[in-house]
């Protein structure tokens, strides 16, 4: 056997062994475990879910395990699906939704970090319990700059599940102004009958409505919702996920800081290759990204 050979093949033993430490290393290593019920997945999309998992496992450098259970379940049942999972996981994330359940476990295991995403009061966060929602007012700030560019100038309309407060409403108005948008939007309940207006360059949608996406089929949207976007019509170029799994890397930065723990905005995706103009994505870029570092907040 030359020395070359021998060489190689101690390079791919070396190699093969770092490979091992390092796997064995990883599967040590506590995971964070995501908790949620069949009728997220279905939404969210389960291939969706397995990537994200994926990707956030090698950012973080340890496991994202799903935790899926029926939403009748009680919060024993949730303990002990999640003690199956891990007996000693790094933390639990739980839908807002879930709040007693989350609240048991946090009362039986509480040197382990526990997170509930979704609308409530920070205020009833404790050391082992942290409460995280979306800064509403930073995602509006940035859709109301993204819609400005979307519309070329045109009129925009805002549809939400409930409507805008007068904060939220100023802060998506901040956005079109720092786009040099000049009009006035209008805000309706996605809920309320609404007349087709001409002359719209760009909706919001918060809330569902699948009439608008009907009405107005060739007008870019911007659509808040957990739903894969695989499943949205090409309207849609922007989503803004609020869901676990698109705060989940920002609620972890916090996992060791004293609460009150701060709102944390939306996870972006832009569906690039349905926006056909490349200035159009390079302004999006630019002014997302300048909206990313807070923006005015």
């Amino acid at each position: 056997m030359n020395r070359g050979l021998k060489w190689g093949i101690l390079f791919l033993l070396v190699l093969l062994l770092l490979c091992s430490a390092l796997g064995a290393w990883f599967l040590s290593r506590p995971p964070v475990l995501m908790v949620m019920d069949p009728g997220f997945v279905q939404i969210y999309g389960e291939e969706r879910i397995q990537t994200q998992a994926r990707a956030t496992s090698f950012k973080l450098l340890r496991r994202i395990i799903p935790v899926v259970l029926a939403d009748t379940a009680g919060p024993d049942l949730y303990a002990i699906a999640i003690e199956a999972a891990s007996g000693r996981p790094w933390a639990v994330f739980f839908l807002a939704a879930y709040d007693e359940a989350a609240r048991y476990y946090q009362n039986l295991r509480p040197e382990i970090p526990v997170f509930l995403i979704g609308p409530g009061d920070p205020r009833r966060n404790t050391e082992a319990l942290l409460h995280i929602s979306p800064h509403r007012s930073l995602d509006l700030y940035r859709a109301g700059a993204a819609a400005a560019i979307f519309s070329e100038g045109e009129g925009i309309l805002f549809f939400g599940i409930d409507l805008a407060s007068p904060d939220e409403q100023a802060a998506f108005t901040q956005g079109l102004r720092s786009q040099g948008y000049s009009d006035d939007p209008l805000f309706t309940l996605a809920s309320e009958e609404f007349s087709y207006r001409e002359g719209v360059g760009a909706i919001v949608l918060a809330g569902g409505n699948a009439r608008v996406l009907e009405a107005y089929p060739g007008v870019p949207v911007l659509l808040f919702s957990w739903a894969n976007p695989s499943w949205t019509p090409g309207s849609v170029k922007i989503i803004f996920d609020d869901s676990p799994w698109g705060l989940l890397l920002d609620a972890l930065s916090y996992r060791d800081h004293a609460q009150p723990l701060p709102h944390i905005s939306s996870g972006l995706i832009i569906l690039e290759e349905r926006i056909e103009d490349p200035l159009v994505s390079q302004r999006l870029r630019e002014a997302l990204l300048e909206a990313s570092d807070g923006g005015p907040f």
